[in-house]
């Protein structure tokens, strides 16, 4: 997903497949997410985000999919990781390039 598509009761509609593949992202079509509940993949406070985790742990197209949500900022669960864990690694990335 390129822009996260909302509803306003549910929050977050779609997992990270969801929205079907487009040009730029064919990976889409091989994602392990496809066919799960795209609220799994978007907890709301309080809610664990264990079970899309694991979900992602077996997917062909996870590295793909945590890249990308690294580089567009998307929220919920990408590529097995939180968005908080995501912005850890962009912090992480972009201190190194600032220490080479």
């Amino acid at each position: 997903m390129t822009a996260s598509t909302q509803t306003p009761a549910a929050g977050l509609t779609t997992r990270p497949a969801a929205a079907g593949a487009s040009t730029a992202t064919p990976w889409r079509e091989h994602a392990a997410c496809r066919k799960h509940d795209p609220a799994l993949f978007h907890p709301t406070t309080g809610e664990s985000s264990n079970h899309a985790k694991r979900i992602c742990t077996s997917c062909p197209v996870r590295t793909e999919c945590l890249e990308h949500a690294i580089t567009y900022g998307e929220t919920g669960v990408w590529g097995g990781t939180t968005a908080g864990q995501r912005r850890a690694i962009r912090r992480a990335r972009e201190a190194r390039r600032a220490g080479s």
